[in-house]
């Protein structure tokens, strides 16, 4: 699938992806997976990250899983959010904020 079909979804705390992953493999349109990282050149440690395909109404779905998910975890916790090389960073106390530009860049 093209880029206009794809999300990258980065976790600030690596504990919580497989938690992440398993929360957006609820929606049935989507296909969720875990991605390994790829160090780049100098770097010792990757950080891998999730990638969803789907159509645009699925990877909408995956996006309105957020808010329960980092509202039930602490504070601090970001989930980073790439489309097309455009970057959204989600946090619990500004998913309501993001929520719209969100679901913008994934209608594009």
């Amino acid at each position: 699938m093209d880029d206009n079909n794809r999300l990258e979804l980065k976790v600030s705390d690596q504990s919580q992806l497989l938690s992440l992953h398993r929360t957006l493999s609820l929606v049935p349109a989507a296909r969720v997976e875990r991605v390994p990282g790829v160090p780049a050149a100098g770097e010792l440690g990757t950080v891998d990250f999730l990638v969803a395909v789907g159509g645009s109404g699925a990877l909408i779905a995956v996006v309105k899983m957020l808010p329960d998910f980092l509202q039930a975890r602490r504070s601090d916790l970001s989930v980073e959010i790439v489309k097309k090389g455009q970057t959204v960073r989600v946090t619990a106390t500004n998913i309501d904020d993001i929520m719209p530009v969100l679901t913008a860049m994934i209608d594009e």
